[in-house]
């Protein structure tokens, strides 16, 4: 929730995104992990940096179902 009040910021909202999608990983939130890359995506397409965190959030999906399991 500390990321929330920085997102009126439209330059680093990509940025913020990404951070707090790393975050939520952490936090083994991989659903808010997932939603917030997608919002990063949308903002900066073409940074390389959002889409590690979004395979690394898509790896941890899988091995979380796995272990569901």
């Amino acid at each position: 929730d500390l990321y929330n009040p920085l997102m009126d910021n439209d330059d680093d909202r990509a940025v913020i995104f990404c951070a707090r999608s790393s975050a939520y990983l952490r936090l083994h939130k991989v659903k808010e992990s997932l939603e917030d890359c997608e919002s990063a995506i949308l903002l900066r397409p073409n940074w390389p940096k959002v889409f590690s965190v979004l395979i690394l959030a898509k790896t941890f999906r899988v091995t979380f179902a796995k272990e569901k399991l």
